[in-house]
């Protein structure tokens, strides 16, 4: 399955930063309109909620363009994508470890289901990545 999903992706590059755009307009979309509301169930603090909902929303913008402009060069724009990812969850877990004593297993559950979901996109970015270095795309 797995490698289907990944000649799928390096048969059509522009649909990951598709994937990678709707994945991050969710993650903006939970994390500065619904969890914020959700205060007796999330103890994570609405700044940083908001921090990560404003690096959420430029991923979206970031992929969403890529999306639509890019042509060529795929694998350039995709390591910016798949290097961003990982740094955001880098981030998402330094949080979760300074918050954790305050958090709820709501928050707990949310964030770690977030950085597994954005890792496993982050594996298919750079497998894709690498398929196309050997296509020479």
């Amino acid at each position: 399955m797995t490698t289907t999903i990944l000649r799928y992706f390096a048969q059509r590059p522009s649909l990951l930063f598709l994937t990678d755009s709707v994945g991050a307009f969710m993650t903006c979309f939970m994390l500065l309109g619904v969890l914020p509301n959700l205060e007796g169930h999330f103890a994570m603090p609405a700044p940083i909620l908001t921090l990560l909902g404003i690096i959420a929303a430029a991923f979206f913008i970031y992929s969403g363009i890529c999306f639509f402009l890019v042509k060529h060069s795929w694998g350039k724009y995709l390591s910016i994508i798949m290097v961003a990812n990982i740094l955001y969850c880098c981030l998402t877990v330094t949080i979760l470890i300074l918050y954790y004593p305050s958090l709820t297993y709501l928050d707990i559950s949310y964030f770690v289901g977030e950085i597994i979901i954005v890792s496993l996109l982050v594996f298919i970015e750079y497998q894709t990545t690498l398929a196309l270095k050997n296509l020479k795309l």
